[in-house]
């Protein structure tokens, strides 16, 4: 008897602890702590108080504009009925354009070379971005200086890794590196802050050196680091076999290097882009001035304002020009024909800037279709 008493005595006070954790569990749901020590231990779920939260708020939107509600509910339905077709991620734009997805261009049968005499540059590449394929050829894998060209790689390197906005002071150390090298200057002055953005059009436009140096200190602290960028950009391409980059600007080095088919490549990543390809076709860009009796700073794309004038059959969107003694005058390019096709031209080791911008012209009008 006296077992069975003990017994009774143990249940009733099994039962009356669990009856009690059973009611801190309802108040720690209630106050939204059970979820805390849930989530703790992995465990995630809705609390109590966020049904509420969820609740409240959708009885608010409700009752404030249920006319809303209902046309959302009607697009929703409409648009259950007909889903959406997933983006292909095979696609590859420039702008509006789809163009192949690859920097590979290769030879074909119809691959045709200039008669001679036809162009004044020694080397050129027409490529076909609809198949990346090479509509016209000659000397295109030879190692070449891209000179300023080299400035379009620089330009994509900043588009993709820095704020636009970042503001950049012009140094001393950036205006001797134009100096010293010998660069062209866009005219940015000692001292004054600009941003990032004012300082890709002032290396792609008028080609100034002291932007390519104030992307480069202001990117990565150097100009060295900053190549070592651009270099491992090649790699991750796979153009390192046949390119290589010293400087940002495009001064003449033995080791810094590449072909017409590398430049084609480059510049088809860059206008990719979208701040980039901003940036390449653009034909004028100014900086108002911000003190009483300045001038603005306007900054010029003297190839594409002088190749609008002539027969191209179709349009010049983007370009880069560039000149050393090595390279003689050079340019890369981005044109649109008449019927609507995406190309890029490179040509080098012409004999004046405008018969290099000739030269542009004459392979789009005679080769593109």
């Amino acid at each position: 008897m006296r077992e069975n008493k003990g017994m009774k005595i143990f249940v009733t006070i099994i039962l009356v602890i669990l009856l009690a954790l059973i009611a801190v569990a309802i108040a720690l749901l209630g106050t939204g702590k059970a979820a805390e020590l849930l989530e703790k231990r992995g465990i995630t779920f809705l609390s109590h108080k966020d049904k509420a939260e969820t609740t409240a708020m959708t009885s608010e939107t409700e009752t404030a504009a249920p006319a809303a509600a209902e046309d959302a509910a009607a697009e929703a339905g409409a648009a259950a009925e007909v889903p959406a077709e997933p983006a292909d991620p095979g696609v590859l734009m420039i702008g509006d354009k789809e163009v192949n997805n690859g920097i590979v261009f290769s030879r074909t049968a119809a691959t045709r070379a200039p008669a001679a005499g036809e162009l004044t540059s020694t080397n050129c590449i027409l490529v076909n971005l609809q198949d990346d394929s090479i509509v016209l050829a000659q000397g295109e894998e030879e190692r070449i200086s891209p000179a300023s060209m080299t400035k379009v790689m620089t330009l994509m390197v900043a588009a993709e890794y820095m704020d636009p906005d970042t503001p950049v002071t012009i140094t001393d150390e950036m205006i001797k590196y134009c100096a010293d090298n010998g660069l062209s200057a866009a005219g940015f002055e000692l001292g004054k802050t600009y941003t990032v953005r004012d300082m890709m059009y002032g290396a792609i436009l008028p080609s100034g050196g002291e932007a390519v140096a104030a992307l480069a200190i202001t990117g990565a602290g150097s100009e060295e680091d900053y190549v070592g960028v651009m270099n491992q950009k090649l790699t991750d391409s796979g153009l390192s076999d046949s390119a290589h980059f010293t400087n940002c600007a495009g001064s003449y080095d033995v080791n810094h290097y590449c072909t017409l088919t590398d430049m084609a490549a480059i510049m088809k990543a860059a206008l990719v882009n979208d701040t980039a390809r901003e940036v390449l076709t653009s034909k004028v860009y100014t900086i108002p001035a911000t003190e009483a009796g300045k001038e603005d700073l306007v900054l010029s794309n003297w190839f594409l304002r002088k190749i609008e004038e002539m027969d191209c059959g179709g349009t010049v969107l983007a370009a880069k020009t560039g000149y050393v003694e090595q390279a003689g005058y050079c340019a890369v390019s981005y044109f649109i024909s008449n019927s609507g096709v995406p190309y890029i031209c490179v040509t080098v080791h012409s004999d004046s800037d405008d018969n290099c911008i000739s030269d542009h012209a004459k392979i789009y009008r005679t080769y593109a279709v």
